[in-house]
Parts: C-alpha cells; structure tokens; sequence
C-alpha cells in the first residue's frame, strides 16, 4: 500500500518560491518585504502541522533579523530600541533553533531504545557547529550575549540551515526521478563501509611491502574518488565522512592504553586524509571540528587518565601541527583557520585536554601567540592537582616515576595565573550552588 507524506504546502514550488524570498542570490538583492512575506506564509504554514523544524527556524531567525531592521529604520523613541529588547529576540529565536535540532535527535534515539546523548554529541552526529551548542548555553543559562555576536550567530546559523536543507530542496526531486543518488544516513552507511574496506586493503598491503607501490597508491586514490562522490553537496559529504571517522572511531587504534603511541594510526590513515582533503575542501575543517567535538564531549577538567580523549588530543596536535611545517595531511592555506576554529574551542571548553591542545597551538603559532594569549590564559581552571603543584603540595598516593615522564601526560600548571588568580574578577567555570549573596 503506497504510504503518503503530507505537507503544509500544496506543492513542492510553493516551498521553493519561499526559500528565494528568505534566501537571495546576492546579499544586495535582500527584499524585506519579501522576506516578511515568507516569515508570514511558513507561520500559516505551521498551523497546518508537519512543519519541518528547518523551515520554522530559518522563519524564527529570519524574524528576528527583520525586528532588528525595523528598528533600525523606523523613527522612534529610544526606550523602544533597547539593546536587551534586540538581544531577547535573536536569544529566543537562536535557543530555539538549537534546542529544536537537538530533541529531534534525543527523540530518534528513545524510538531505537538507545540512551539519549548530550547536545554536543547530537550536534556532532548532524554536523551543526560547536559554537552554535555553547551559545544556546550561554543564553539560556547566563547572560544574554552580545548584540554583535547574536548577529554574526543568526547569520551563520542561517547559512547552516541553507547548506543542510534549503540547497537540498531541487536535488532531492532530480535524484528521485533519476533514480540515483543517496541521502545523508544512506551515505554514512556507504562510507562507513567503504573505510572499513580501505583499512582492510591498507593493512594487506603493509603485510606484503606494497604499501609504496604505484597499483596501491592507486587503490588509495580510488578510494577517496569514491567517497566524495557519496553525496551532491560536498560540504555535507565531508561532514558525513569526518563524522564517521571519528563517531566510529575508526581512525583511532583499538585496545590502546594511555601515554602509547598512535603514530601507526597516522601512517594507515594519513594517506587517505591527505587524498580527501585535495578533493574536498570542506573536509580539512569537517574533520577537525569532529574531533574537537569528540574532545570537548569526553573531556573534563579531570579527564588526564582516558585513552580515548588523549588519542583524540594527539590526532589534533598532529594535523594542526602538520599543517604549520608544511609536512602534514591537510592544506597550508588552512592553518590560520583551523588554529582559530580550535583555540576558540579550547577557550569556551576548558578541560585536561583542551587545555593542553589550546597551549600548544599557542606556543606554536606566533600569530595566536599575540591574539589569544591572554584570553586562552583567562579561560583556564586550575584543578585542585594544578594548585597543590603550584605551592609543592604532596598529594597522597602520588608516585614519581621518570621513566615514565615522556610516556604518561603532564598536568598543566601556571604559577603566574595562580598567584594572580585571588584578585580581581574572573569568570566562574562552574554556576554557583546558591543565588549571589546566599552564602552555601
């Protein structure tokens, strides 16, 4: 029996009418009027029922960019143009957009019996931006950000919901009809295959020395062709493909115990990487961001003893660094942006692991050196280990063994921010136990 999909719009170019009207072709060709002409429709729209939750986010966002123009234009008294006013709105419509994504999938999760994840790992599995999860947080949970930064977020989250959905729209039709093509799940699935395969291929060929050789390289090469045509839309394919890669865990050694090298993970893996990376220019970035999410979802302040979080540590250090001596898997013309994808990272989620990546890219980079010093410094909380290191405190159980100090990772400490850390103000790591001015 052929199974229906009902939709709030009668016909698939009523939905496309709607995303030229939200999206233009060029920013100088922004109509607003046409744009609150879409805002309104999607609205009647979502009495209907079945409203995607893209499409009523891109409305709730593109709303409250319009509330922000006509206050902007419209003469008036100034109580009207309150900054808080502007920041509530953006807020709101942000929050909700997150949230939205995120119970979407803790709901598919709970249908398949699974246990529901964080907002960060659902964030990882769809590919929405780290950024994205940290300001909801912070607008939910603390003060309402800065104007300025809403703005540039409800933009950027606008551009998000175009990649992932809105360019979509004509190719699903035309995939349909021709009768090829794969979705996004579908094409995780195949890539997920296709590595396993490769990992297969890759360690026969280190078994018979052809590891070197012109038909293995070749092999190699083929691989890559086929994994970024996966999918129409490169962007999206290169976060499918970095997803797998690190939600699998295939690109990290199995069975590993703490302070032991991965460098044989490097040289199955870097080969292929390097092949992708030349073919997708999204995917330096893509992969990346999988494993600072992967970092920031594992780690805590707390967290020096998990394997799992230090092989993650040590592909970023070797990428990252890789990139900067030019002898590395991703593109040279990346390192100024992906150090500064990765250091922002380490300055809003301040862990064992975030800390030691966010200071060796500092100490490395002088242009992050001049930068993000101070701020890196500031986002940093001391453990109580850290402290008693600081003052020479024994701390019970302890034993040193130098033959061991190159293998097991150092905690990091800072005398100088230590010793300063008792005056003036700094932002508390963690929420307070009790309303200011309750003593707990």
């Amino acid at each position: 029996m052929a199974r229906y999909t009902v939709t709030p719009w009668r016909h698939p170019s009523d939905l496309l009418t709607v995303r030229s009207q939200l999206y233009p072709s060029t920013p100088d060709d922004i109509d607003r009027t046409s744009q609150r002409h879409a805002v309104n429709r999607i609205t009647a729209w979502k009495l209907r029922g079945n409203l995607p939750h893209a499409i009523d986010s891109t409305a709730l966002l593109t709303d409250a960019q319009l509330h922000h123009h006509h206050q902007q234009t419209t003469p008036t008294d100034s109580n009207a143009n309150s900054d808080f006013s502007l920041r509530a709105v953006y807020s709101a419509a942000f929050t909700r957009f997150v949230t939205g994504f995120c119970d979407i999938g803790r709901a598919r999760e709970g249908r398949l019996g699974m246990e529901q994840s964080s907002m960060v790992a659902i964030a990882r599995q769809i590919g929405m931006p780290l950024d994205f999860v940290a300001l909801r947080h912070e607008a939910t949970h603390e003060e309402l950000p800065p104007l300025h930064r809403l703005v540039r977020a409800t933009r950027q989250a606008l551009g998000w919901l175009w990649e992932v959905y809105w360019c979509r729209l004509e190719d699903v039709g035309a995939r349909k009809e021709d009768g090829g093509g794969v979705g996004l799940e579908e094409g995780m699935v195949e890539g997920r295959r296709m590595f396993k395969n490769f990992r297969a291929m890759r360690r026969e060929a280190f078994r018979a020395g052809q590891h070197l050789s012109s038909k293995h390289l070749a092999e190699v090469a083929g691989v890559a062709d086929e994994c970024a045509q996966l999918d129409g839309h490169a962007q999206a394919t290169a976060k499918a493909l970095a997803a797998v890669l690190v939600g699998d865990e295939l690109i990290m050694p199995s069975n590993r115990v703490l302070g032991q090298s991965i460098h044989g993970a490097f040289v199955m893996w870097d080969i292929l990487l390097r092949e992708l990376s030349n073919r997708l220019t999204a995917f330096p970035a893509a992969l990346v961001d999988a494993l600072l999410l992967g970092l920031v979802e594992k780690d805590s302040l707390n967290d020096s003893q998990q394997p799992a979080s230090e092989a993650m540590y040590l592909w970023l250090d070797h990428l990252l660094a890789g990139i900067d001596n030019g002898t590395g898997v991703l593109p040279g013309d990346m390192v100024q942006p992906l150090h500064i994808q990765a250091i922002r990272t380490c300055c809003l989620h301040s862990g064992y692991w975030t800390q030691r990546l966010g200071k060796q890219l500092v100490d490395s980079d002088p242009g992050l050196q001049e930068d993000w010093h101070e701020l890196f410094e500031a986002s940093i909380v001391h453990t109580d280990v850290e402290m008693a290191d600081d003052h020479d405190v024994a701390i019970p159980g302890a034993v040193a063994d130098p033959s061991s100090s190159d293998a097991l990772p150092q905690p990091l400490t800072n005398r100088e921010h230590a010793a300063s850390a008792s005056v003036g103000w700094r932002r508390a790591a963690f929420s307070p136990s009790a309303p200011i001015g309750i003593v707990a």
